[in-house]
């Protein structure tokens, strides 16, 4: 069975894991060793488990971008 997703394209990532799986350090444990130096993550302004989970694995906020309904911040791996 699958526990989520993480996608990896154009120097952006992003990840989705699966409700039953949250909360378990998944999240933390791919995305510090999928990204690199340089890459960026679209997070939704109010999705601070997600902002926890990039900053932990050395992403910062770049950028405040509104687009259509969406309010997210870009974070870059430094």
């Amino acid at each position: 069975k699958s526990i989520g997703a993480i996608r990896v394209q154009n120097g952006e990532i992003s990840i989705w894991v699966d409700r039953r799986f949250r909360d378990k350090g998944v999240a933390s444990i791919v995305v510090e060793k999928y990204s690199k130096p340089g890459m960026t993550a679209k997070i939704v302004v109010k999705n601070i488990p997600s902002m926890r989970v990039f900053i932990k694995a050395g992403f910062l906020p770049k950028e405040y971008s509104s687009a259509f309904f969406n309010n997210f911040y870009i974070f870059q791996k430094v």
